[in-house]
């Protein structure tokens, strides 16, 4: 067998999947249903997909073959226990020799709540969060992009508008006085782009450290009444600001 969908259980709520030439697997965890644990060993899978829950546990083999991941994890209503962190991290660690990683925004809160550091994607060229995530995931989100050198590619759907109490979670402009650079960045989308203020300082982070970019992928959000005056602003603002690649183009979608 080399491809597996999982839709279902065993009797205590675990998933228990062995296949030495398993190559492709998608589960989906049933609404409301916490697995107790998640027990994977398929040392030659090269595509995941996971819908669902975090799990109580996760016994995963390390995927050396893993190429393409795709997880979107339910929200996390509350600050998880040490002890759900370091499987969340475990979670992560096997993800990190992927080429092709698409995440939803509260699987990136949920990275940001795991017991240890961020691990390192060295392999990672594509990279999207298909929906929104809170404040408190952006530091995450920073850590991850800093130690991913090859990263080509990156799709965000939005990134949090930031209240005043969350002056702190500013992390673009503390970022810009390291001069980090995007050494391999050929391409950025933001998919519902607002143009408030932390909005504008990622870009600016990315216009400025990004010496190879070429396309910078904007739209404002679908889902408003379109505001021309304001969508204007935004756009010069951006025009304005600093780049590192000659050959970057700023462009629109409507």
């Amino acid at each position: 067998m080399t491809k597996c969908t999982w839709l279902g259980w065993d009797v205590d709520n675990r998933i228990r999947i062995s296949s030495p030439h398993l190559e492709t697997l998608v589960f989906h965890t049933p609404r409301l249903v916490t697995s107790s644990g998640i027990m994977i060993h398929a040392p030659n899978l090269v595509c995941l997909g996971y819908r669902g829950d975090a799990a109580d546990a996760y016994d995963l083999s390390n995927f050396g073959s893993l190429n393409r991941a795709n997880v979107r994890l339910r929200a996390i209503d509350a600050v998880p226990s040490d002890s759900k962190r370091q499987q969340i991290w475990n979670l992560w660690r096997v993800l990190s020799n992927v080429t092709v990683l698409t995440i939803s925004g509260p699987t990136l809160e949920a990275l940001s709540y795991s017991a240890r550091d961020v691990p390192k994607f060295p392999n990672l060229a594509r990279f999207e969060v298909t929906s929104d995530f809170k404040h408190f995931a952006q530091e995450a989100l920073l850590l991850l992009l800093l130690d991913a050198p090859n990263l080509s590619s990156m799709v965000l759907h939005q990134l949090p508008f930031l209240g005043a109490d969350e002056e702190d979670s500013r992390v673009w402009v503390q970022q810009r006085a390291t001069h980090h650079q995007f050494a391999q960045l050929k391409s950025f989308t933001i998919n519902s782009l607002y143009g408030d203020q932390n909005d504008l300082d990622m870009l600016k982070l990315i216009l400025s450290n990004s010496p190879i970019l070429e396309d910078m992928i904007l739209a404002f959000p679908q889902e408003l009444e379109p505001d021309p005056i304001s969508e204007l602003e935004v756009t010069k603002k951006i025009s304005e600001f600093r780049r590192s690649s000659p050959l970057c183009a700023v462009r629109f979608k409507g």
